[in-house]
């Protein structure tokens, strides 16, 4: 995407950029320059106005609201081809129907473009949005990134917002070593934490936090440690090795969560963390290990059936001797192509804890049954297609809202949530979606649904993880696992993600689904996400 940006256009993105650096919090108000800023970036990127006339009309009419999202911008530098990128986080609470952003970088000094990128999401909670390589200029000595973003939900309710940050630009890379958290079980690929677990649930996690009663909605915890060797030597160590000035941010997005980040629960124990040691004042450590002593960082708990992957933030600002001070660079996960030569990408982390009712018998391989909060890795489950998988792990959590009962002409109850998959002869479908005279696929072949009812639930949820290590390599396809739930055949952790996001771009489903003033926009918003 060109960087065509009219003298207008860019004296609105400069008198927004100005305020919101200047800590003016009512810059946020979408009938002011964030508009108007809004209005040419999403313009710029091509969410123009007859792709996108629910959102342009929100502008327009003074009808967008000040968003509520957190949004951060995690890497902001020179990328390895020397070229300007950024790049950043958004989290919105919910799930809305359409989430987009826009981000640009700037010439600190200059005020003259430098990347652009953007990016729209459907249905989930997190946004990632970074600069397209392809068209970035040459990076600054010093950049400013700008990241304009919104939400749209399934009443046509908008939300507008903006987050910028201007750092010190270096060409030199800082690469971190880091030790943990890393994948250690074969086949996997991003870093599983087992939490909440009584002891005796192993399941097949990469790290595993024991608790002597199951938990809901645990904490997060992640072992972080390692070391990383800067430029510059570092200024402000103490004779404990501890750095003065040293600051830190770390946080947790949830793609698919209807929660906010999550941040460290003790953010001030983070810098004591870190460390240099005695002789060498160019490399900082940094420990809060697995291992005993067990000093994980401890984040806030989050939950939701539809949980996935989550990113990972850990960024440092250090004090160093060189002009530049202070020196930024960051541990984060990965997700978007072109990161800067200071940002040092390691997996998304996986955490397993949600989706039916405690109490559901699960089919085992040999034709018995155990109650889902009873199974372990010991254990193989009957799948809907006649075979068996391992149970790779179990988790539960709360669900506050909906949940649905579904009864059979054959006489199956079960109780889960309304976005927990059901086989049925045509494939996985919603729970919610499903209604009386439906077929469902059983144990024993197929029923019909004689009753669907819902009813308010704060109760404890669990789900399955099929197929191990053992699995994978003997070449199990895992892509829609299913497993039989008081003889009903539903879908396991995957499938829950898989499902969720294949009926998110589906537009025929959607627009029945959403009001028809929003089916333009949505069908644009399928395209771009793709």
């Amino acid at each position: 995407m060109a960087l065509q940006l009219d003298s207008n256009q860019m004296n609105s993105i400069n008198t927004l950029v100005d305020r919101l650096e200047n800590g003016d919090s009512s810059v946020l108000d979408p009938s002011g320059p964030l508009r108007d800023a809004a209005r040419a970036l999403f313009d710029l990127v091509g969410c123009t106005a007859d792709r996108y006339p629910a959102l342009h009309a929100a502008f327009d009419g003074g009808q967008a609201e000040p968003s509520d999202a957190d949004a951060h911008v995690v890497d902001l530098g020179c990328a390895a081809s020397g070229h300007a990128t950024s790049r950043s986080w958004i989290g919105a609470p919910g799930l809305p129907l359409i989430s987009g952003a826009a981000t640009l970088v700037l010439d600190a000094d200059t005020r003259l473009p430098l990347a652009v990128g953007a990016s729209t999401v459907l249905g989930e909670g997190l946004t990632e949005v970074a600069t397209d390589p392809g068209t970035a200029a040459p990076a600054a000595k010093r950049q400013t990134a700008l990241t304009v973003h919104y939400s749209l939900d399934d009443t046509g309710a908008t939300r507008l917002g903006a987050t910028t940050r201007t750092v010190a630009v270096t060409d030199e890379p800082i690469t971190a070593n880091v030790t943990d958290p890393v994948i250690s079980v074969q086949g996997h690929t991003s870093i599983v934490i087992g939490l909440g677990r009584p002891t005796g649930y192993n399941p097949d996690c990469d790290y595993i936090f024991y608790e002597d009663a199951p938990v809901n909605d645990p904490n997060l915890l992640v072992p972080f440690t390692g070391s990383c060797k800067l430029p510059y030597a570092i200024t402000g160590i103490g004779s404990d090795g501890r750095i003065s000035g040293l600051e830190i941010t770390s946080l947790i997005y949830v793609q698919l969560s209807t929660g906010m980040p999550s941040y460290p629960l003790l953010p001030e124990s983070l810098p004591i963390g870190c460390y240099c040691e005695q002789g060498d004042d160019y490399t900082i450590h940094w420990s809060f290990p697995y291992q005993d002593p067990q000093e994980p960082i401890v984040y806030t708990a989050t939950s939701g059936a539809l949980d996935t992957q989550s990113a990972f933030l850990f960024q440092f600002t250090v004090p160093v001797d060189d002009p530049s001070s202070p020196l930024v660079f960051a541990v984060c996960s990965t997700g978007t192509p072109g990161e800067s030569v200071v940002c040092t990408k390691i997996p998304n982390l996986q955490f397993t804890w949600h989706c039916v009712a405690a109490g559901t018998l699960v089919t085992l391989a040999d034709g018995s049954t155990a109650k889902i909060e009873d199974t372990t890795n010991r254990m193989r489950a009957r799948t809907g297609a006649g075979g068996d998988l391992a149970i790779e792990g179990n988790w539960h959590g709360r669900h506050e809202g909906e949940a649905l009962t579904l009864v059979t002409d054959a006489g199956h109850e079960l109780t889960l949530t309304p976005h927990h998959p059901v086989h049925t002869p045509s494939g996985l479908v919603h729970a919610k979606d499903l209604k009386v005279g439906d077929a469902v696929s059983t144990d024993g072949g197929t029923a019909r649904l004689a009753s669907v009812s819902s009813s308010p639930s704060a109760a404890s949820f669990w789900n399955l993880m099929l197929g191990d290590e053992a699995d994978r390599a003997a070449g199990a396809s895992l892509s829609a696992s299913t497993f039989v739930a008081n003889g009903i055949v539903v879908g396991d952790f995957d499938a829950l993600g898989r499902q969720y996001r294949s009926a998110r771009r589906d537009l025929a489903y959607m627009k029945a689904r959403i009001p028809e003033a929003l089916h333009t926009d949505y069908a644009s918003a399928i395209a771009d996400a793709a």
